[in-house]
């Protein structure tokens, strides 16, 4: 692996050199997007095409702007964290962090702060871990009277600005305790969505089956693994504010450093 990356250093660099002439102004904190790991992921993402991969940065850099991305914090998002409808918990065999989502907590009133709160939790966790998610979605209870509406709405949403703005940070996609109705919304979805993207959605039709990709002491017991693990709202509410505050002030440092010559290494 480290000799594939290697291999693209090049090319690694012929992005940052055309994203330099585009954009003659950084700040520190826009100074992440040109590290090497995250250069080459965008390029992943478009096929190793350098004129693609520096607009889809520039865009990004943008979309990360006008939705305030690096300022956004669970303060703002408190009733829909409240419900437990996605937290982080665990691991995959792959290594990469689960996020669980029980789309039966979602509130049937359209998209109103649910993006932003998800956009949040995935945030979190690439803060946390800095590589690939998994999820672990559990359609249990699924609300189907309410298909048509905001789920759709929400999928499309989210399948985009993934594409767009989160290249290569997907790993799996693990669906569970999915009725036979759910075929019809995977067959809406599914047109959204790039085949490499189509390829990473698991459906499980047995619980006893995730243990081939999560490992038992990883899973909960609500699953079919040993982790006794409970959603407390309140505890995990108080420590995601604390280390919001912290994050949210080294990112206001950053925002406020301008970078003239933006180099590797990238000591900010």
């Amino acid at each position: 692996m480290a000799e594939e990356f290697e291999g693209r250093l090049s090319l690694i660099q012929t992005l940052k050199d055309t994203l330099l002439l585009e954009k003659t102004e950084w700040t520190a904190l826009e100074c992440r997007f040109l590290a090497k790991d995250c250069l080459n992921r965008f390029l992943i993402g478009c096929g190793d095409d350098v004129t693609l991969a520096c607009n889809n940065i520039l865009d990004t850099l943008k979309w990360r702007k006008e939705e305030a991305v690096d300022f956004n914090e669970l303060s703002q998002h408190r009733f829909h964290f409240a419900m437990g409808k996605v937290y982080c918990n665990g691991k995959d065999k792959a290594g990469y962090p689960l996020m669980v989502m029980r789309p039966r907590f979602d509130p049937q009133d359209g998209l109103e702060g649910k993006v932003p709160f998800f956009t949040w939790n995935f945030e979190d966790c690439i803060h946390r871990y800095n590589g690939k998610i998994s999820w672990l979605v559990d359609c249990n209870g699924f609300p189907y009277h309410y298909l048509y509406k905001g789920h759709i709405a929400m999928a499309y949403t989210v399948a985009n600005m993934l594409a767009n703005n989160y290249p290569e940070r997907l790993g799996t996609v693990y669906i569970v305790n999915a009725p036979w109705l759910f075929s019809s919304f995977w067959a809406m979805c599914s047109q959204w969505l790039k085949p490499v993207t189509k390829d990473k959605v698991c459906f499980v039709s047995k619980l006893s089956d995730l243990q081939d990709k999560i490992d038992s002491h990883e899973l909960e017991i609500e699953y079919g693994g040993t982790n006794e693990y409970k959603f407390n709202e309140e505890e995990l509410y108080q420590k995601h504010v604390a280390e919001d505050k912290i994050r949210l002030a080294e990112n206001h440092r950053l925002n406020n450093i301008k970078v003239e010559h933006p180099d590797w290494p990238l000591n900010l």
